[in-house]
């Protein structure tokens, strides 16, 4: 008989037993628990009908399940990868065995832990000496053993209980065990074991709110009579009272009394025993047995916008990471051989619950892009985006150079030659900075055009089938006056932040000057993203009813129309508008800076690797700082291209795809 079908064989009748002085966890559960001072029993399964231990229990267990489990593989660089093609990893990020997913055996095992103090799992090995699955054992009915050898060496081996009944002995290296706080390094100490006493509390807490309310919140009643009563008439009194008055269901009965009696109540309001800063207390006391943060249990009576973020931070490094190092290492040490632990170790990603909000994350990202610590596919990675082509260059600081070429001796193309010539190259670096936040702008742009596309798929399936095109045309128009420039807005605002924050130290460098000025360009930081989400929200509301009246006119199908237009703007608009919004913005906010640090002429520069004819045409062109370089009406010709221009023009970019840049005169 295999050792699986032992530990999991049918149920036979039981011939263990235990000692009441030291009660096996199997007997501490069917005796109801271990007493408290108030006279409640609590075992691992009574605690759970405690609200508070609950959700800690789940919290905890729940976001441990979640975090991803990699396992990794060091490089001879010094660097690391995930070690996809190892048997283990699987094992460990999709599905233990044929029956669990990983997400549940995590979630189970980390619960075991919480209430009990250990978690154990059967190691299934291969032929091979490769793991091949793992099993959780009940922690009820295992027994961990303790021996010395004949050197000393302490050897640790386990029994099992399976609900076939007998015992089951399995060796220290077939048994992954995760435990609690320990004390003597191999047994952990349950949770429940030592807050017992204020989860008895909180049991009793509970009972004693149920009873006063089932007794319709009266704690004391006194019936007065004329005269003495013999002890069964007493008794009769008592539960004819109960029959028919006591209880909620039954609070507003209409008593009625015999002559000569009297009805009295002994008051005990709940807040002279203290019951709602009882039961307040106890939730604190059972959260800080566990280390879980009070608005993590929705706790939320103190709690603020700015300390949830700070205390849900507190809680990743301060309690569940601990957590995550106990599962690390035990995962090392018993389901790596000998020869791979040199090469390989397991390891949680914390990153998913100590992201902060967007804006926060999203300059953290443009500096870690900017100083050459990310590449912008890794931060695509984290945002759980698809790579980019060209974004796993690594920038350095220094004009942002590729990393590969940093000191190097490559001449750059004739074009940019012209801009590193310039204040000795500092303006290269504008023009670096422009194409490392173009994958951070369209990654914004794409929610944006996600959400534009389900809505109005929406409500062209509510509006358009069946019923009139004036109705979808009164949506449209309350919906890109509304939502659409408003949705822009909050999308695109971290990014361009982010974006002018890095943007204006470079003037500033560019210059060699230290003046402060970026609270003095916020204003216009504000008016450029709410002009935009207006344009935007214009633009959408004119491509789109310009489709409907196209196809209703032609006698088409419109919704085919607006689906076949919401395609192409999906697939198309994140990256053309991020071409465009990466030079538009960041010669704006070049410009304004370059403005408030007080150059007084200001000069077009020709960039990317082939300007067009008409770039050429405007490089090395000056202007005051007043003055446009183009104006509205003019039109531009050069090696037989013309361009009509229809706004006046202060900055590049000239036309979709100029990659010019604005420097100082």
């Amino acid at each position: 008989m295999g050792i699986l079908t032992r530990l999991f064989r049918a149920p036979e009748a039981r011939t263990r037993t235990s000692t009441l002085a030291y009660p096996e966890p199997w007997l501490v559960e069917a005796l109801g628990g271990r007493p408290t001072a108030t006279g409640v029993y609590v075992s691992a399964s009574t605690s759970l009908a405690v609200a508070a231990v609950y959700a800690c229990v789940r919290v905890l267990s729940e976001d441990l399940a979640k975090l991803p489990l990699h396992l990794y593989r060091r490089l001879p660089d010094g660097g690391r990868e995930k070690a996809t093609d190892h048997r283990l990893y699987d094992i460990l990020h999709h599905q233990p065995n044929p029956v669990t997913t990983s997400f549940s055996f995590r979630e189970a095992a980390q619960a075991s832990v919480l209430l009990y103090g250990n978690a154990y799992a059967y190691i299934d090995w291969g032929p091979d000496g490769y793991v091949r699955g793992l099993w959780l054992l009940d922690p009820t009915k295992v027994i961990v053993y303790g021996a010395r050898d004949s050197l000393g060496r302490l050897q640790v081996s386990y029994g099992y209980m399976p609900d076939g009944g007998g015992m089951v002995h399995i060796d220290g290296k077939d048994v992954l065990h995760i435990p609690g706080l320990s004390f003597d390094g191999i047994c952990g100490a349950s949770v429940i074991q030592y807050a017992r006493e204020s989860i008895g509390l909180a049991l009793a807490t509970r009972e004693f709110g149920g009873r006063y309310f089932a007794n319709d919140a009266m704690p004391g009643v006194v019936v007065f009579v004329p005269r003495r009563l013999t002890e069964e008439e007493k008794e009769a009194v008592r539960e004819e009272f109960r029959k028919k008055y006591q209880g909620v269901e039954r609070k507003f009965e209409l008593a009625i009394l015999e002559a000569g009696w009297d009805f009295k109540t002994i008051p005990m309001p709940l807040e002279d025993a203290q019951f709602v800063e009882s039961r307040k207390f106890e939730v604190e006391e059972i959260a800080r047995m566990f280390r879980v943060p009070l608005h993590k249990i929705g706790h939320l009576e103190h709690a603020t916008y700015s300390n949830i973020e700070m205390q849900s931070i507190e809680y990743v490094t301060d309690a569940l990471e601990s957590w995550c190092v106990r599962w690390e290492q035990a995962i090392w040490s018993k389901l790596l051989t000998e020869e791979d632990k040199k090469q390989y170790y397991p390891q949680f990603s914390l990153d998913a619950l100590i992201r902060g909000d967007t804006e926060s994350r999203y300059n953290a990202y443009s500096r870690a892009i900017l100083s050459g610590f990310m590449t912008p596919n890794e931060v695509r990675e984290l945002e759980n985006r698809n790579p980019l082509p060209g974004g796993d260059t690594v920038w350095m600081p220094v004009n942002m150079t590729p990393a590969g070429q940093a000191g190097g001796t490559e001449q750059p193309p004739a074009q940019a030659s012209r801009v590193l010539e310039s204040r000795s190259g500092k303006a290269a670096y504008r023009q670096r900075l422009m194409r490392a936040y173009r994958p951070v702008l369209q990654d914004a742009l794409a929610r944006i055009a996600r959400r534009e596309v389900n809505d109005i798929r929406r409500a062209v399936k509510k509006h358009l089938e069946g019923r009139s095109l004036e109705s979808f045309s009164t949506w449209l128009e309350t919906y890109c006056r509304g939502e659409v420039p408003e949705a822009w807005a909050l999308n695109m605002a971290p990014a361009l932040r982010g974006y002018f924050e890095a943007m204006v130290p470079a003037i500033q460098e560019e210059v060699g000057s230290e003046q402060d000025i970026l609270s003095q360009l916020e204003p216009q930081l504000v008016d450029y993203i709410d002009s935009h989400a207006r344009r935007h929200a214009a633009l959408t509301r004119k491509a789109v009813q310009a489709v409907v009246a196209e196809a209703a006119a032609s006698g088409g199908d419109v919704s085919e129309a607006v689906e076949a237009c919401l395609r192409e703007y999906e697939e198309t608009y994140p990256g053309d508008e991020a071409m465009e919004q990466s030079h538009r913005f960041g010669n704006y906010i070049a410009r304004l800076a370059f403005l408030a640090l007080g150059i007084t002429v200001l000069r077009w520069v020709a960039a990317g690797h082939d300007p067009c004819p008409l770039c050429k045409a405007m490089d090395g062109k000056t202007v005051g700082r007043d003055t446009t370089f183009l104006n509205a009406g003019s039109k531009l010709e050069a090696e037989g291209v013309s361009h009509e221009v229809d706004t006046h023009v202060f900055h590049p970019p000239l036309h979709k795809g100029c990659e010019c840049i604005i420097s100082r005169g």
